[in-house]
């Protein structure tokens, strides 16, 4: 409604419950709107382009159902089409459970935080929605005043954006970061202390993605906690470098970071260092040119900034290297022993002070973890197995096995592990070097990617041309990469810790592998066989199978060494 002083109000804005049944029918055919689209006297209340899936499916609501209704109607007012518009109630509710708005009809012109606030409020689990629409109104009012800019990653063609937004999405559910305020500390206190945890998740913005390099870590964070950085490829694979400060929803480009990866900043937040191409580079956080260093000949392993304004990087297959961060030439200040059969040295850490680095030792059959002094040029192995590690200015080692963030406590004078190991996390996303895609702040905060192979079950579906959702498989499980046979009549995907294949024909499975963990399945060209990972043999080797099921799987490839 409009008041004669000229200003909109929303009347009737919500669900009015005094008199209700605390949960409506589940069953949609004895729920009734009327055909105007005004809410009616029947049991399923509401409009129903408006309505949220919760509330179609006839289960509780609360201010969350709200929350949704909000996001179509900001929908609306940017787009002029309402988020769901669909001919009939039925096809409107369909929708609303099972498609996604069609996010390439934004203008282009609409800032990224706006689209990031319609993401949040639009979320189909409520669990994942906004959960105050005052946070909604504080991003609506930096937008108004100018505080929040368009993104640079927004210059998208609409017809690019329609294209890959399934893609993105898919994407988008792996490239959720969390980031734990404070988690580190809680867990490791030797006397507990009413300290608050935090959660919040990053989502890549619309038509990119996580990277995922082999490498170095594509997330950092400031030592105050208060930054984070990533690294997210475009639908042309594309890669630059986001910046988001924790207490806000929108990220921004950084310009001159194209092809980049590794970033990690330096000791005052001020600085963003970066791999690029063969280059180590630094760029101002609060913007500015990127500056090169000094070049990188090998593929990077990662960086670390001391307090001595010195950065000690790597790269695969050599030592450690030092560079002033005013740029010059890297002095290498370890070697990898062959004979020790020491592959390399990577992830290296400056520790507070300037005078001791933590870094990995990579050997052919393991990694380790070594601690080397500036002072002396000697290091020695801290602990053996962990593929990667950080040590923690309050006294505490931190480190990657199989998959799980590890803590015990460590002195920091004698250079020692002084505890028992702690879980402190599991479901890290790794690449398949083992290298975690994880960063943790002076502070204790701490930014990860999760696995959501491991992490969460969900469903098989097929989407086809159209939008149309169909499930592949019934129920649900923890499916990993699905792959078409060539013909397109199979599916062979990650179930759990094997590889199954799907007829999507006849409708029935066939389990390929039942013995270690198995994972990235590839089919043959002919599609008779099945290719994949495994570490059933002890180390990740190469295999291949019939893809009907018959017979054992055969060793295509084995690890050197």
């Amino acid at each position: 409604m409009v008041s004669q002083q000229g200003r909109a109000k929303v009347l009737d804005f919500g669900l009015a419950k005094a008199m209700m049944p605390p949960v409506a029918p589940a069953n949609l055919a004895e729920a009734e709107t009327e055909s105007r689209g005004l809410t009616s006297t029947a049991t399923m209340l509401g409009t129903a382009p408006y309505m949220s899936p919760e509330q179609v499916r006839g289960k509780e609501v609360d201010k969350r159902t709200d929350i949704w209704s909000f996001g179509c109607l900001l929908y609306e007012a940017l787009t002029g089409s309402r988020t769901f518009a669909r001919d009939t109630v039925a096809d409107t509710v369909s929708a609303i459970v099972e498609q996604e708005p069609d996010w390439a009809a934004l203008p282009s012109t609409t800032p990224f935080s706006v689209r990031t606030l319609l993401r949040r409020c639009l979320q189909k689990d409520v669990h994942r929605r906004l959960r105050d629409i005052g946070d909604a109104r504080i991003e609506i009012d930096d937008v108004l005043s100018g505080a929040a800019g368009m993104d640079p990653g927004l210059e998208l063609l609409p017809g690019i954006v329609r294209r890959y937004r399934l893609l993105a999405w898919a994407f988008g559910l792996v490239a959720g970061l969390s980031a734990v305020i404070g988690a580190l500390i809680v867990i490791l206190a030797p006397s507990p202390l009413p300290r608050s945890v935090a959660r919040l998740a990053v989502v890549a913005p619309p038509g990119e993605y996580l990277d995922t390099s082999p490498f170095p870590s594509v997330i950092a964070i400031s030592p105050d906690g208060s930054l984070l950085a990533y690294v997210a490829r475009d639908s042309e694979l594309r890669s630059r470098l986001y910046l988001r400060p924790i207490d806000r929803f929108a990220a921004r480009a950084i310009p001159g970071t194209e092809g980049a990866t590794g970033p990690f900043f330096s000791p005052d937040g001020q600085w963003l260092g970066f791999f690029a191409g063969d280059k180590l580079q630094k760029v101002p956080v609060a913007g500015g040119a990127a500056t090169t260093l000094c070049s990188v000949p090998k593929l990077s392993t990662g960086a670390s900034w001391g307090p001595e304004d010195s950065i000690i990087f790597a790269s695969f297959g050599s030592g450690l290297q030092q560079v002033s961060a005013s740029g010059g030439t890297p002095l290498e200040i370890t070697t990898p022993d062959p004979e020790k059969a020491e592959l390399g040295h990577a992830w290296p850490q400056i520790l507070t002070g300037g005078k001791d680095v933590l870094f990995t030792v990579a050997l052919a059959d393991r990694f380790d973890l070594a601690l080397l002094s500036l002072e002396t040029a000697e290091w020695r192995i801290v602990a053996s197995g962990p593929s990667w590690g950080r040590v923690l200015p309050g006294g505490h080692l931190i480190y990657l096995h199989r998959r799980a963030l590890w803590a015990e406590t460590f002195d920091l004078e004698e250079h020692k592990r002084t505890g028992s190991p702690v879980a402190v996390l599991e479901n890290v996303l790794t690449s398949d070097l083992g290298v975690p895609h994880l960063a943790v702040s002076d502070t204790g905060t701490l930014a990860y990617a999760t696995d959501v192979r491991r992490a969460a079950a969900g469903m098989l579906t097929l989407v086809d041309r159209k939008g149309l959702a169909t499930p592949l498989l019934e129920g649900e499980d923890q499916y990993s990469r699905p792959r078409f046979s060539p013909d397109g009549k199979r599916v062979a995907v990650g179930v759990q810790s094997d590889i199954w294949i799907f007829d999507t024909v006849r409708k029935t499975r066939t389990r390929l592998t039942n013995d270690g963990e198995n994972f990235r399945p590839v089919w043959s060209p002919d599609g008779s066989r099945v290719a994949f990972a495994s570490d059933r043999s002890g180390s990740i080797d190469l295999y291949w199978a019939a893809a009907d099921g018959s017979g054992e799987p055969e060793v295509l490839h084995e690890k050197e060494g």
